[in-house]
């Protein structure tokens, strides 16, 4: 079964196919939720300058509110019984991209004092950013049989959503915000 997800996985990120495509198995999502977790917290080994707030409240809030908004965008939808497939769907090809998401965020980290090596870190961490913010739209255009731009809203959305309620509980230091 895992075999069969990681090919859909693949599928997916080449756009050849969907979250309709993925086994509906309630043990591949919690294989999935412990999979986004633990991406999560590999994230943290390499830190980002001036990060603030708990690690592990930030990744509950990340997918509590991930979850939480897929589940009723889904209901929205009238297609609430296409949560399984969408989660893992959507969790499963961040882990597949994990590798490339983790080398590009230590390069754009560990060069953003480089002047030339900066750009090409942030070129290449918003090429594969956007890509991952495409294949959501996919996913979510997939399940929910909305319009694009109303998927691309959610994705994006769900995004800022995660920033806000990460800004309103971890602000960061009044010195730092002066200073910038």
């Amino acid at each position: 079964m895992f075999a069969q997800a990681l090919d859909t996985c693949i599928g997916i990120l080449r756009f050849r196919k969907g979250p309709e495509d993925m086994p509906a198995s309630r043990g591949l999502l919690l294989a999935a939720i412990i999979g986004g977790v633990l991406l999560r917290l590999s994230m943290l080994l390499v830190p980002a300058p001036d990060a603030t707030g708990n690690p592990l409240v930030l990744i509950a809030l990340d997918l509590g509110i991930s979850l939480t908004c897929v589940m009723l965008a889904l209901r929205s939808a009238g297609h609430p019984e296409r949560f399984t497939q969408t989660v893992t769907s959507l969790l499963g090809c961040q882990l597949v991209m994990a590798p490339a998401v983790i080398a590009a965020r230590w390069f754009l980290i560990s060069s953003l004092e480089q002047p030339g090596i900066g750009a090409l870190a942030q070129l290449v961490y918003l090429v594969i950013a956007t890509w991952l913010l495409a294949v959501s739209v996919r996913i979510f255009r997939s399940a929910t049989g909305w319009p694009l731009v109303t998927c691309v809203m959610l994705a994006l959305g769900i995004e800022v959503l995660t920033l806000l309620v990460a800004l309103m509980l971890f602000a960061p230091p009044a010195n730092a915000a002066a200073a910038a």
